[in-house]
């Protein structure tokens, strides 16, 4: 099965930063010896603590130790190639969107859903990379005004600032993915090498999936319904091999029944 080793759980030792609280609306504001949490703008609370840093685990769900109260509603992963630290104000620095895209993906599980407003605005365009650098301070705080003045013709998003999590991690999961009824659409990746795991596709089942070099590497689909679904890939992608038995052609239906595993494998052009 295909696995992801990386552990996503961005730092930073900087006096000052903020962070958001997975599971809520709220921001945490990390000194050495003490904590302040906003909620909508207002102090709520004030502690003292010792600690020389701050750390988000999305894997737990955590800020320093603080739980989300909310539970993870997916488990779905994403990992591009990254294997650099996740030292944040470096992570900001580099500005990579393979380097970005899994953190962004994986806090949108943990958060509480939000209206999305359609008015016009950076995360509307789709133009995830700007909506980041405009949107966001400290880790992940999301913010409806790019307050670092960087030029961009439309503001980051319109009304709730909470939208640019949730929306911003659906618009990563369609560059990869879609589905519509009992069709999946595999996307060429722009990132060269990749995985996801956990994908799940209503009506049919649990997928896994990766690629190196632009070119599909390997598919496992966990079945969660008896029927028969279609999986389209790439245009440069014309036969598979299914359950290391026979060869197929991309888009080819094929049935599946619940609670059998299915092995896509040995892609060629």
């Amino acid at each position: 099965m295909i696995k992801i080793a990386r552990r996503l759980r961005p730092f930073s030792h900087r006096p000052g930063i903020q962070a958001i609280l997975p599971g809520t609306r709220q921001v945490a504001e990390y000194f050495p010896t003490i904590m302040r949490i906003f909620e909508e703008g207002q102090l709520v609370n004030e502690y003292a603590h010792q600690a020389l840093g701050i750390t988000l685990d999305l894997e737990r769900g955590e800020l320093n130790g603080r739980k989300s109260p909310l539970p993870r509603q997916t488990q779905e992963k994403l990992d591009l190639g990254i294997s650099k630290a996740q030292n944040w104000e470096r992570v900001v620095e580099r500005a990579l969107p393979e380097e970005i895209y899994p953190f962004w993906f994986t806090l949108a599980q943990w958060q509480p859903p939000v209206e999305v407003t359609a008015e016009d605005s950076l995360l509307i365009r789709g133009e995830l990379m700007s909506t980041f650098k405009a949107g966001f301070t400290g880790i992940f705080v999301p913010q409806v005004e790019d307050r670092f003045f960087q030029g961009y013709p439309v503001p980051p998003v319109r009304g709730d600032p909470h939208q640019l999590i949730q929306e911003g991690a659906r618009q990563i999961r369609v560059l990869f993915i879609e589905q519509k009824g009992l069709e999946v659409a595999i996307k060429r990746s722009p990132f060269a090498v990749g995985k996801m795991l956990n994908l799940v596709l209503p009506g049919i089942g649990i997928l896994h999936i990766e690629w190196t070099k632009h070119q599909m590497r390997r598919l496992y689909l966990e079945a969660k319904a008896s029927t028969s679904c279609r999986i389209t890939f790439p245009s440069d992608h014309h036969t598979f091999r299914l359950n290391q038995t026979k060869r197929l052609a991309c888009g080819s239906p094929f049935e599946i029944a619940f609670g059998h595993t299915y092995l896509l494998d040995q892609f060629q052009k």
